[in-house]
């Protein structure tokens, strides 16, 4: 039954979200946490995290988060985690639009005595700017953290194509032979 009380951890976790607080958000990690953000930026302290967090509730309020699916083994819960808020402060250099934000991710968090010490997270930070700034969105190799981590550098052919939103279903055999 391990895993069910790591479940509900997740869950307050996501819940406290809703506070708007970082305090509230942070009562969940451990000390010695670790975070490894997707896009390859290099992991996070519990502080940085706590610094990232702070940008984060200056940009987005009147969240509201939906835990639509949670598997659990062991230590480790993954979450599929949708969370709704409002862009109320600027966010990767796009002033406050007061628009509703639909941010879609997946987590894993490893819990141990009551506490998550290391979590991986994976987003769609394009879908975002997308939704607060459609047709201006800063091509991802120009996206940072809040503490100047690189995220991502594709090819500008690729670029183009993730911006247009043609790069899921491609059909060029020359580009899918290359990247075999």
């Amino acid at each position: 039954m391990a895993s069910e009380a790591e479940k509900a951890l997740a869950r307050r976790y996501f819940k406290a979200y809703e506070h708007g607080d970082v305090d509230a958000v942070m009562k969940f990690i451990a000390p010695n946490y670790t975070l490894y953000p997707g896009g390859g930026a290099r992991p996070m302290s519990a502080d940085e995290r706590k610094q990232d967090e702070a940008a984060f509730f200056s940009a987005f309020s009147d969240i509201k988060v939906a835990v639509e699916d949670q598997i659990a083994e062991g230590q480790k819960v993954a979450n599929r985690v949708t969370m709704h808020c409002t862009h109320t402060g600027e966010y990767q250099g796009v002033p406050a639009t007061g628009k509703r934000v639909t941010i879609t991710y997946m987590d894993i968090a490893r819990v141990k005595a009551g506490k998550i010490t290391e979590e991986w997270v994976e987003f769609d930070l394009m879908s975002i700017l997308k939704q607060i700034n459609p047709g201006k969105e800063r091509h991802p190799q120009h996206v940072t953290t809040t503490k100047g981590n690189a995220v991502t550098k594709p090819s500008e052919r690729t670029l183009g194509r993730l911006v247009e939103g043609s790069l899921p279903g491609r059909t060029d055999a020359s580009e899918s032979s290359a990247h075999e």
